[in-house]
């Protein structure tokens, strides 16, 4: 059975999907490139820790990298100065 994991370079992600390769759940990471918003060095990180994932489980996965930055453009560029943006985590 494959999961799809989201990797973010952050802490969080990769503890989850841990977790989910612990109860054998087969990785396909996801990694979404916010480029020109984000630089090189964050999917060096998310690929560093899918990376070290397979290495801790031993489980191979697949990692899949979304280009998003020309979406994000755009929607800078439509709502700039026009709109506001509301964040939650939960």
């Amino acid at each position: 059975e494959k999961a799809i994991y989201l990797i973010s370079g952050g802490m969080d992600s990769p503890v989850a999907a841990y977790l989910g390769v612990m109860k054998g759940w087969a990785p396909v990471y996801v990694y979404f490139d916010n480029g020109p918003f984000s630089g090189v060095r964050e999917l060096e990180k998310a690929t560093a820790l899918a990376r070290h994932i397979t290495v801790t489980t031993g489980v191979q996965g697949e990692l899949v990298v979304v280009p998003h930055g020309r979406d994000l453009d755009l929607i800078v560029k439509r709502c700039r100065g026009t709109s506001r943006a509301c964040y939650a985590r939960g």
